[in-house]
């Protein structure tokens, strides 16, 4: 009966000191499974940290519509051929003045003008010859003037990015033989230049 009990005891010891062997060797193997997924995590870290910084590209300047619209009166300059500078004056009054402007046309339908760059609404007004009118400062000095709109979509001090929508096409009293039209005017640095030099441009790189 003894020897049983001592046998049983043996055994109880056994399972005992086994199921402890068991429980350390899993401790141990968590413990080095956390290291290593930390070990890992750290590398992950440290490969988005250092991962390369891709820029977004700067627009482009382009045309302020989206429709086929006909240019009807360029900007005066006189480095520009003379079949060019025939379409580059305007008569008001009975006095031909240079252009210092370029204005569209769309079959005399009214169209959507639209920024021709990101920039901001620095003026609104509603000129005597020129009709309504949205100054849009966009930066680097450049400053463009939407004209002859007959409806404005945006307010004084609203960002406006590339392609938003300015206004609508119009009439004015100055090139009133042309019915509707838009007319973009441009400075840079104070100084008028032609807005159709301007197309395809970085706004950064104009001088």
């Amino acid at each position: 009966m003894n020897i049983v009990k001592k046998k049983r005891r043996n055994l109880f010891f056994g399972l005992v000191g086994l199921s402890l062997a068991v429980l350390m060797i899993s401790a141990l193997y968590l413990e080095e499974q956390k290291k290593q997924m930390k070990t890992e995590l750290v590398f992950q870290e440290s490969e988005v940290l250092n991962l390369p910084v891709i820029e977004r590209s700067e627009e482009l300047i382009e045309v302020p519509m989206k429709v086929n619209a006909e240019k009807v009166i360029s900007f005066y300059a006189s480095d520009k051929e003379e079949n060019e500078l025939m379409q580059a004056v305007s008569e008001y009054q009975g006095v031909w003045r240079p252009s210092q402007s370029v204005c569209y046309s769309f079959s005399n339908k009214v169209f959507e003008v639209t920024a021709m760059v990101s920039g901001k609404v620095s003026e609104i007004y509603q000129d005597e010859l020129m009709g309504k009118c949205v100054e849009v400062d966009c930066g680097n000095g450049l400053v463009i003037t939407y004209q002859s709109l007959s409806n404005v979509n945006v307010i004084l001090n609203q960002t406006v990015r590339q392609f938003d929508l300015i206004g609508l096409a119009g009439e004015n009293s100055y090139h009133s033989d042309l019915g509707v039209h838009a007319q973009i005017t441009a400075h840079l640095n104070g100084e008028l230049v032609d807005p159709e030099k301007l197309i395809h441009s970085k706004v950064s790189e104009l001088n």
